[in-house]
């Protein structure tokens, strides 16, 4: 018996009513409202009519059930629920389809992977390759000895990024189709064997993208990741192409010219001896300890330091110059000074110490006429160089830097070879300083600056020498050319002689073979390729030390056989660059040059007699010795370019002319004519000597030369 308060409420009811809240919520719990059976579901919505809270709690599980619905789905799972059995055909059909499925998911991902891997390999492999010859540029390093070869690793860095790429586009188009087939495939989840739709998104959950939204967005992510890939990819393409043209089309200019590095030699400029350059050799500690007293204040310390030196070196031209100039200073009388451009280097040492003998010859001789007849006179300043196509500029700004504090500076005698009077010949004309150059040959060089004069004729009149004494005098008939590319004066004497030698019954019997001036090896290998050739005349256009390994290579001679001989230009001219090895072959040697000291002994005895009072005071070494008491062509050349430079400056001062400049000298220099050791110097509108004698001479065992008539017989 219930009791009723006032308002005719039973609280029983109440009781009885929060009672069956409870039970639905456990059997709510477990199973969901749609799964109830009939029974159950009919008295669950009359509890419901009655019921707000069981109302709110169907609600809520409503709201859970969606949010787990969407987070199955975005997972890609199946769920398993309760459904009606299915037919035998249509489990079979199902199965069958199952372990397909299976099969091409796994199958799939394992080749996704490999794709993916063989892309990145691909695209790694061409970064890296493009990153080589990045690092080859910055460190100038050659990369082969074919000048396409850098062009075709470009090509194939560009071609592995580029298919990696594709595949990687392949790759993205297949994953997309295969979400839009799985978004197609997954429209309805499976509860419990039974097909249900999947709830419709509401606005009051979370917002879950699609599969297909998804592969959108990171297809979206991964073409903005390969953008930028591409950008920089490109980016450093064009650098590498822009920075690396000098390996397949080389520029005239300066800076570009060949690719040696530098070698260490000492660059600068010097004129009291302060600063030394060529102190490899027997006297150069001396020189070293001469130049650290100088720079201390203690001139009778280097002074006697300097006596020391040349007492074991007597003839060491540099430390004889950094000697006069003290002694034009301490003379207290006016002066002038010419700068000698020189190279250092080890393969050019022997030119560079020649042509400083013969600029001191010249001085000495002046300055003994300058005293008497009290003119001003001459100081030298020495000016060294690398062999690298930079550290000239170096120096002749350097030397332009002092004019301008320094104005007794009127002109340069130098440099000695072609590259490096291209590179310093821009800065050298601004500065209107005249450059007479004792040895430079390159073609190139005709015309290429009104300051710019030579007392050595071009390499194309050398080279048409050398081509019709191959052809009438050697009659060689297997021709073989040896020559670097890359250097300019190789490269100008080489073209010279092919074009020369080439006619209808005359041409090389291989393509020409390349070296790399500074490279001895590169020379080596290619004697074996050159030797199975079985040539009968090696054309060799470079300098003494490469042609030392050839010579030292050469199979012996063979009697009754024609003996493999080398002709070469002029560089070949500086005895004292060949080894010991290379002298046991010098008897099959022969060159064009542009000086010799038995053509001019009759006719200039008196500098050959300066020369071996200078170099060989003391009567020390038999006649006859190289560098002591017997000159080479670039002594002779390096006394006439300086002989050029001081008659055009006596004849400025014999007109009268009080202050000399470099711009006058070189208006003059167009209208001198002197009787040189090397013969007649007159200079054409190109700065070239005009009729200049060119000679042929031909080594023997003993390292001396003599000069070869033959082609004067058959005039």
């Amino acid at each position: 018996m219930s009791s009723q308060n006032d308002a005719g409420h039973d609280p029983m009811e109440d009781v009885f009513m929060h009672v069956m809240c409870d039970r639905w919520a456990e059997k709510l719990e477990v199973t969901r409202v749609e799964h109830l059976s009939e029974e159950d579901r009919h008295a669950f919505d009359l509890h419901m009519q009655s019921c707000p809270r069981c109302q709110e709690l169907v609600e809520q599980y409503r709201v859970v059930d969606d949010y787990f619905y969407r987070l199955i789905l975005s997972e890609q799972m199946s769920v398993a629920a309760k459904s009606p059995p299915l037919s035998t055909t249509a489990a079979s059909k199902r199965q069958a389809r199952h372990v397909r499925d299976t099969f091409h998911d796994l199958f799939g991902r394992r080749m996704s992977a490999f794709q993916q891997t063989f892309s990145l390999l691909l695209q790694g492999s061409g970064l890296l390759l493009l990153i080589l010859i990045l690092g080859a540029l910055f460190f100038q390093v050659e990369i082969g000895g074919n000048h396409m070869l850098p062009l075709a690793l470009l090509t194939l860095a560009f071609a592995l990024i580029m298919l990696g790429f594709l595949n990687n586009q392949q790759q993205l188009r297949d994953a997309s189709q295969q979400w839009r087939r799985s978004e197609q495939q997954h429209n309805t989840l499976a509860w419990r064997e039974v097909s249900l739709p999947m709830p419709a998104m509401g606005n009051d959950g979370p917002a879950e993208l699609s599969p297909r939204s998804r592969a959108q967005q990171r297809w979206r992510h991964r073409f903005l990741r390969d953008k930028w890939i591409w950008g920089v990819t490109v980016c450093l393409l064009l650098a590498i192409t822009v920075a690396s043209l000098g390996w397949f089309s080389p520029s005239p200019h300066p800076a570009d010219i060949g690719g040696t590095v530098p070698s260490g030699a000492p660059v600068g400029i010097s004129v009291d001896g302060s600063r030394v350059f060529d102190t490899n050799r027997q006297d150069g500690d001396l020189k070293r300890q001469a130049a650290s007293k100088l720079l201390q204040g203690d001139v009778d310390g280097a002074k006697e330091l300097w006596k020391q030196a040349l007492a074991l070196d007597s003839n060491d031209a540099e430390l004889l110059i950094y000697q006069e100039n003290m002694n034009v200073k301490e003379s207290l009388q006016p002066y002038f000074t010419l700068v000698v451009g020189s190279v250092f280097s080890e393969q050019h040492i022997g030119g560079a110490r020649d042509i400083l003998q013969g600029a001191y010859v010249a001085q000495k001789e002046y300055n003994a006429r300058a005293t008497q007849e009290h003119l001003p006179q001459l100081r030298l300043m020495i000016a060294s160089a690398d062999v690298d196509a930079s550290s000239p500029t170096t120096t002749a700004e350097e030397v332009v830097q002092a004019a301008q504090k320094d104005h007794s500076i009127l002109g340069v005698i130098g440099w000695s070879t072609s590259r490096s009077v291209l590179s310093s010949l821009q800065e050298l004309t601004a500065a209107h300083l005249p450059m007479v150059s004792p040895t430079a040959t390159s073609d190139e060089l005709s015309g290429s600056s009104p300051y710019f004069f030579r007392v050595a004729p071009p390499d194309t009149q050398q080279a048409t020498l050398a081509a019709t004494y191959a052809k009438q005098v050697l009659h060689a008939q297997r021709v073989v050319l040896l020559t670097d590319p890359d250097d300019t004066y190789s490269n100008s004497l080489a073209q010279a002689f092919i074009q020369h030698y080439k006619d209808g019954s005359h041409n090389l019997i291989h393509a020409p073979y390349y070296y790399t001036k500074g490279d001895l090896s590169t020379v080596d290998r290619q004697m074996d390729d050159i030797l199975q050739q079985k040539p009968d005349l090696i054309y060799f256009a470079g300098y003494v030390n490469e042609a030392s390994v050839m010579l030292k290579r050469l199979p012996p001679c063979v009697a009754g056989q024609p003996c493999l001989s080398v002709l070469g230009g002029d560089a070949l001219y500086v005895e004292g660059d060949y080894s010991l090895d290379a002298f046991k072959n010098y008897g099959r040697l022969s060159f064009t040059a542009f000086a010799s000291q038995e053509r001019s002994q009759a006719q200039h005895p008196q500098f050959f007699a300066d020369y071996a009072h200078d170099f060989d005071p003391a009567g020390q070494y038999r006649p006859g010795t190289y560098g002591y008491n017997a000159t080479d062509a670039d002594v002779i050349l390096g006394y006439d370019a300086t002989q050029s430079l001081l008659t055009a400056y006596q004849q400025l001062q014999a007109s009268g002319q009080k202050k000399i400049t470099g711009e006058q000298i070189q208006r003059f220099l167009h209208s001198i004519t002197i009787n040189g050791v090397s013969g007649k110097i007159q200079f054409d509108h190109n700065g070239n000597p005009i009729g200049k004698e060119i000679v042929i001479l031909k080594g023997n065992e003993n390292g001396h030369t003599t000069i070869d008539h033959s082609l004067d017989a058959l005039k």
